[in-house]
């Protein structure tokens, strides 16, 4: 199973990002159009799952 945490989410970007960026480099454009759309997904799972600074904790108030 596959862990939901930011420290995913963010290595996840990082990843696509790269690939995205490697495949534009060498003229696969297609593979970089995906890679550019996983890296949005990852990212707003990665701004949806952050807590704003200060805020109380989702799994303290369950």
């Amino acid at each position: 199973m596959i862990l939901m945490t930011e420290q995913h989410f963010t290595a996840a970007c990082a990843f696509y990002l790269a690939l995205a960026s490697q495949m534009r480099r060498s003229g696969h454009i297609k593979v970089a159009n995906h890679a550019d759309k996983q890296y949005r997904t990852y990212r707003n799972r990665l701004e949806s799952k952050k807590q704003p600074l200060g805020s109380y904790p989702e799994t303290a108030a369950q």
